[in-house]
Formats: structure tokens, C-alpha cells, sequence
């Protein structure tokens, strides 16, 4: 049972047996169930596929003082992954509320989740879990980078379909910004496969999410769990206290770089950890060798992807983003080297590709910036000096742009820049104005 969702007072699930149709699809047969409802084989007749039906039924849920969450969480898992559109996401078709029934209807993958092939037994080459893990990290940073965070990734949320594809599965418990939170104080997500700040009860972020993915690469490489006892306690306190044993000692084909990488990415820390899927899928793609990744200049395509999935660059077409990489630099930055120095002039801005940034003032650190956040915009607009130092706190890449370059970009991609930039700007007017609320 631990390796199973937790949603304190789970519902019933629904008698599905006697169902032969829900709304306009045809009912196959059941194909799994979990915590919080049931998976169903459908046929759509109109556009002639095959689709995954999950099934709740509320009215079995009216004895519980909760009820009404579990419907409203049911619908976040449609509203968060029904916005999602990429390659290693299960993509959601409809979801709707018929008879009692509420159903999300979702792509149906022909394949198996990579709970059958976590064992001793069936361990895939180290190769093979890279390329898993690397995708799954750009899923991940997909997601993340709107704003929502998936809670429960484990190996029997992510599927491989017969043709080798990767798909996240399972947004039941996904955390959204935008949506009012459920059960934000109660343990959500799967006991092995918990991160440090779910057991503690504080926000989850990205590197949460990170360290969940980094529990399910460990047993794909090993065949076993890193944090494991005899009942949830001792499960709880190898999470938040324990190391976990290294993965070479079960492996001798084990190298050190695939090791640093699943090191980092269980950090008891949350700042020591991986911050973005990017530099996680980056050090992934490195991990089998020995050159280090960021002696590594990108490609102009593999930029281009980096690029395309941050919020700045949404209005941007790749042919866009490339005019953008002619005039910018891309620069490389160590943990605790300045990038920018206090007083200094400079009419630059920066956007962080993959890392973490710290904005410093004296001694004073005034804001910790992640990927996608950019810094510099008031000293390029204003053309003045720095008012504050930012240092690597993690390494990082980051996009360079000197105010004088501007005008050498298509008009209609200026135009794109400023829009961008005032959003931007406005977004932090926004954090201000909360932040001195807050005060009061």
C-alpha cells in the first residue's frame, strides 16, 4: 500500500462493471484503479480512436465531509494537464459530468508504466534510463514553467508506450497557482517517492518535483528504492535524514558523473538541488561521459528548444528566437561567480536559460531568481548604474542582450522584446505591491 497515493479519506470508487457507455463513449473494459478513481478502456465512435476514460462518482461521496474535494480535484487533474500540450505529456481530450460520472478522457497509450521494469530483474541499460529521465525532465520544465507542479511522480505515473514514447500521466494532484489549493497542509503524493517538503507540510516547487524523478531514475538504475522501511515513519525519515545508498554499489557500470547526478537531484537541501528540468536533462545527457556538460557550447537548435519553453519567448516563433541568439550572448556562469557587480555600468539584461541566480545588496540577499526569471531589465531601460550584485548561486547558463543590439532585431521582434519586458515589469510591480501588503 505505500507504494500508493496518499489522499487522506480517499473516496469509493465507482461500480463501473454495469457500464457499457459514459456521454457519447463506448466502454471497453477497466484498465487500472488507484486512489483516487478508475481508468477505463473507451472508444470515441465519432473520430474512431481508442481513449483512457478516469472515473469518479460523487454521489457515492456525499457520507464523506470532504466530498466535494475530491470532485474539485478531480477537475484540477483536467485543468492542469488539459493545458499542457507536449510530446511526453498524456495529452486530455475532454472531461466532463454525466449521470454522476465525472470522467476526464484522455489519450490512450498502448504500452506499461516503468513500475514493471523497476525490479532486479528487468533493468534497463544505463543509456536507456538516461534517455527516459532526459525526457521526462523536459516535461517536467514544460510544466513547471506554467506554473504548476505535479506532486506525485513515481513510476506508475509515467508510461512507456509500445513505440518507446514517454508520457507523465496521473495531474490528480497537481498544484496550480491560479487554483484555489486543496489540501494544501495534508501529505499528498506517494510515500517512497515523497520529497523532503511534502513530509514537512511547506510549498512545493519544481526541485520537488526533481527530487521524486530523481527517486524513480535510482530504481530504474538499481531495481530497488533508496529510502525504504518497515512501515511510513521510517520511509519519512530516510527521506528527510538519511543518504541514500550509493547507486555504483549495485552497479559497477555505474559512472561518476550518473552518480553526482542522482546525488544532486536527492538533496536533502532544496537550494543544492536541481532548479529546472533543463540543467537536470542536461547533466543527464553528460552523465556517461567524462567531459563536463558545461564545457559543452549548445547547439543553435538545442538553444532554440532551451529557449522556446520559457514564458518570455511564448509569442516568439523559433525563427524569432534564433534572430534573438545572433545578437545575444550565451554565457556560462560557476556557483559564486558575479555575473554582475554592484555600481557597475552596464545596459545589459539577462535571462536565466538553466540555474539559479542571487541578487545581493552589501550583505543583504535580496531575491534567489530561477530559470526563466530574468534581471537587469531597470539598469538596461533606465541606462544607469547597478543598484545591486547577482552571483551564480548554482551553475548556470544564461542569454546576454546589450540595449545597443536591440535595433538590430526585425522590427516586429523589438516590438515582441518590449512586450515581454513589460509583462515582466509588471508582474514585479505586482510582487511589490503584495510584498508591502504584507507589511501591514
Amino acid at each position: 500500500m505505500l507504494d500508493k497515493t496518499i489522499c487522506i479519506d480517499s473516496p469509493p470508487l465507482p461500480d463501473v462493471e454495469k457500464l457499457n457507455k459514459i456521454g457519447k463513449y463506448e466502454i471497453i473494459s477497466e484498465i487500472a484503479r488507484g486512489a483516487m478513481g478508475v481508468v477505463l478502456l473507451g472508444s470515441d465512435p465519432y473520430i474512431k480512436r481508442k481513449v483512457a476514460l478516469k472515473i469518479v462518482n460523487p454521489a457515492r461521496l456525499v457520507r464523506f465531509e470532504k466530498a466535494g474535494e475530491y470532485k474539485a480535484r478531480f477537475f484540477i487533474e483536467a485543468q492542469a494537464a488539459g493545458n499542457l500540450h507536449h510530446p511526453n505529456i498524456v495529452t486530455i481530450y475532454d472531461a466532463n459530468e454525466i449521470d454522476n460520472l465525472c470522467f476526464i478522457v484522455m489519450e490512450y497509450i498502448q504500452g506499461k508504466t516503468l513500475e514493471e521494469i523497476c525490479t532486479p530483474d528487468r533493468l534497463l541499460p544505463l543509456e536507456k534510463v538516461v534517455q527516459i529521465g532526459i525526457k521526462i525532465c523536459h516535461a517536467l520544465d514544460y510544466a513547471h514553467q506554467r506554473q504548476i507542479i505535479h506532486r506525485d511522480i513515481k513510476p506508475g505515473n509515467i508510461m512507456i508506450s509500445d513505440e518507446g514514447e514517454v508520457k507523465i500521466t496521473d495531474f490528480g494532484i497537481a498544484y496550480m497557482p491560479s487554483v484555489e489549493e486543496i489540501r494544501e497542509d495534508d501529505i499528498v503524493g506517494t510515500p517512497y517517492y515523497l520529497s523532503p517538503e511534502q513530509i514537512k507540510g511547506i510549498p512545493t516547487t519544481a526541485p520537488s518535483d526533481l527530487f521524486s524523478l530523481g527517486i524513480v531514475l535510482y530504481e530504474l538504475i538499481t531495481g530497488t528504492r533508496p529510502f525504504k522501511g518497515g512501515g511510513i515513519e521510517h520511509i519519512f525519515q530516510g527521506i528527510l535524514a538519511q543518504e541514500a545508498p550509493r547507486i555504483s554499489g549495485f552497479r559497477a557500470d555505474v559512472p561518476e558523473g550518473l552518480q553526482r547526478v542522482i546525488d544532486i537531484a536527492l538533496s536533502k537541501n532544496v537550494e543544492r538541488r536541481y532548479q529546472d528540468g533543463i540543467a537536470f536533462a542536461r547533466d543527464l545527457a553528460n552523465s556517461l561521459t567524462t567531459t563536463n556538460s558545461f564545457d559543452l557550447e549548445p547547439s543553435l537548435r538545442s538553444k532554440v528548444d532551451q529557449l522556446s519553453s520559457l514564458l518570455f519567448f511564448k509569442e516568439f516563433s523559433k525563427g524569432d528566437i534564433e534572430a534573438f541568439l545572433r545578437i545575444g550572448g550565451w554565457m556560462v556562469f560557476r556557483e559564486n561567480e558575479t555575473i554582475i557587480h554592484q555600481d557597475e555600468k552596464d545596459t545589459s539584461f539577462y535571462i536565466i536559460v538553466s540555474g539559479t541566480v542571487r541578487v545581493e545588496k552589501g550583505e543583504t540577499t535580496l531575491a534567489v531568481l530561477h530559470r526563466g526569471n530574468c534581471f537587469g531589465e531597470l539598469a538596461f531601460l533606465r541606462k544607469d548604474k547597478r543598484i545591486a550584485s547577482v552571483i551564480a548561486q548554482q551553475d548556470c547558463q544564461l542569454l546576454k542582450l546589450s540595449e545597443v543590439k536591440i535595433p538590430l532585431l526585425p522590427i516586429e521582434v523589438q516590438l515582441r522584446v518590449y512586450q515581454s519586458f513589460a509583462k515582466i515589469l509588471a508582474e514585479k510591480l505586482v510582487e511589490m505591491d503584495l510584498r508591502y501588503l504584507e507589511l501591514f
